[in-house]
């Protein structure tokens, strides 16, 4: 009794610990990400309001016109025109404390500026070759070796670039978003797609110039939340913007986030300790007692482990829990063996099929010229039967050998069973029905290709071909997720002298219907369903159920 309420004591303070720390923690780190995310967030409005700057000075008709215009004599009206692009541009930054200055180079290397300054073209990219429309850009290092931020744009004309728009961001308007974080201590960075700094708070700068090697290590920094960087135990947070394409990224001192909570440790460590102690006593006592089962448990698993997969199982332990472990344990190596018997099933008989549509492959290009040939042939001299079985011929091994999908619509299965018939009727010289019963509502949804031809021509060959009245009839409908297929024929039925009724899993020893249903289990697997029904002179009826 006293143990346990020792454990619970120590165990309580522990948690009481934990929870305090943690809400400390979390407090700073949501302070932080507050900071991270407003940066982000008012950069967003700097690069979409220079984005905007940039799009109405391409969208105005002077600066089109001047640039599409490049070698015009020099005129009063060119001047003049020049004139008030100038002011057009200095008018657009009046009030606009984000941007500093926009530059319009021409495709000659001139350029447009606001202001009394501008942009020396071997500072930039001149007419944009390889450059991104609307991307941020580090185009160059002022004076102070800070860097310059420029949003581009290029002009396009009648599919012709004729002029390349530079929007150079205020950096100290930038530099005033970094220093209202809540938090004195965070530093803050944000870095262009190809880790170029683009601006930080004062602490973040500082650390850079004490450490310049430390920049790429801070932006490849993703996915851990502690990191040391410069002799520091820091706490990362990181948010990438995929419309510009930066990353900022907020380092707080871990000391920051633990320093209240040290206080509270220092009160419960006596108490934790002895906690600790007991606990790993009484923990001992159950390990060892337990370890003995686990570890009769533990060699049956080796065994499996080294390809055993029959090894006997053990169930009779001396905890009820082990035991229940042991059974669990037992029931999913026999559902597993049994998923990888039907696993080489299902494997075997897919490579039969493979060997099988090996074995009747031919080469496509030489029939199809040659029933051309005959159909063509049989055109000059007036044979339209035999020309509509060569067409018909030429459309089935379209269908077989012609492409390799494995599923049509229903439409073009009912084509290509037409176009079997016409074969059929010409080769037997027999009158029979085909009737057709399928709603337009599904003829585009798709079914494996041929996968009623072989059904059909067993129902003509095997089933109504020695009967004056025969019939069959073809039909489907939809069943919710499913299209129940129906070949039915009014022949002689199947050779067993009394009804019968096959399903997936009989072994036939015609290949037309075990490649049906072979398929019908390698695609759809228990999804799918076939099955045959048959009375002796009273027809034979296949179904197929094909999921959509």
């Amino acid at each position: 009794m006293f143990l346990s309420a020792v454990i619970a004591v120590g165990v309580g303070t522990g948690l009481i610990y934990r929870q305090a720390n943690t809400i400390i923690k979390r407090q700073a780190i949501d302070y932080a990400t507050a900071d991270t995310e407003g940066i982000d967030t008012n950069l967003s409005k700097v690069f979409e309001n220079g984005k905007n700057v940039s799009l109405k000075i391409a969208m105005n008709s002077d600066v089109i016109d001047a640039c599409r215009n490049v070698f015009l004599p020099a005129s009063y009206e060119t001047f003049d025109q020049y004139k008030q692009i100038g002011a057009f541009l200095t008018n657009l930054l009046a009030n606009d404390p984000m941007i500093e200055e926009v530059v319009v180079y021409r495709s000659d290397g001139t350029n447009f500026h606001s202001g009394n300054s501008f942009i020396p073209q071997n500072r930039t990219l001149g007419t944009g070759e390889g450059m991104e429309d609307g991307k941020l850009f580090l185009m160059a290092t002022g004076e102070d070796g800070v860097p310059e931020i420029y949003m581009t744009r290029r002009m396009v004309y009648m599919k012709q670039t004729i002029g390349m728009i530079y929007v150079k961001l205020n950096r100290t308007y930038l530099a005033s978003l970094y220093e209202k974080a809540s938090i004195p201590e965070i530093m803050l960075f944000t870095f262009d797609d190809r880790g170029s700094l683009l601006c930080g708070n004062k602490k973040g700068l500082g650390l850079l110039e004490e450490k310049p090697l430390e920049q790429e290590t801070l932006f490849r920094l993703e996915g851990e939340p502690i990191a040391t960087i410069a002799g520091q135990k820091l706490f990362v947070l990181s948010r990438f913007d995929t419309t510009y394409g930066i990353k900022t990224i907020s380092l707080i001192p871990y000391r920051i986030l633990v320093q209240d909570a040290l206080l509270v440790k220092r009160m419960v460590f006596l108490i934790v300790l002895v906690c600790i102690v007991l606990s790993f006593l009484f923990s001992w006592f159950i390990s060892n007692y337990l370890s003995r089962d686990l570890g009769k448990l533990r060699r049956t698993m080796l065994k499996i482990r080294h390809g055993d997969l029959h090894v006997p199982m053990n169930y009779h332990y001396n905890t009820q829990e082990v035991s229940d472990l042991a059974e669990i344990f037992g029931a999913m190596m026999h559902s597993i063996t049994q998923l990888m018997d039907k696993n080489a099933e299902v494997e075997q008989k897919r490579k039969e099929v493979e060997k099988e549509y090996l074995n009747l492959q031919i080469q496509p290009h030489f029939i199809y010229g040659t029933i051309n040939s005959m159909q063509y042939l049989a055109h000059l001299h007036g044979e339209t039967e035999l020309e509509q079985v060569a067409t018909a011929l030429v459309e089935l091994l379209r269908a077989v050998l012609g492409n390799d999908e494995q599923f049509v619509p229903i439409r073009k299965e009912k084509y290509y069973i037409e176009q079997y018939l016409v074969i059929q009727r010409c080769k037997f010289r027999k009158s029979f029905v085909v009737n057709w019963d399928i709603p337009d509502a599904i003829l585009s949804y798709p079914i494996p290709k041929l996968i009623l031809q072989p059904i059909v021509e067993n129902a003509l060959v095997h089933g109504i071909m020695d009967r004056e009245d025969g019939k069959i009839d073809i039909s489907m409908r939809q069943d919710k997720d499913k299209i129940v297929c129906r070949i039915a024929d009014n022949g002689v039925g199947m050779s067993q002298q009394v009804p019968v009724t096959i399903r997936k899993g009989y072994v036939f020893r015609t290949i037309a219907l075990r490649n049906v249903f072979d398929r019908m289990q390698l695609l759809y697997g228990d999804e799918g369903d076939a099955m045959i029904q048959s009375i002796p002179n009273g027809g034979t009826s296949v179904t197929l159920v094909i999921p959509v």
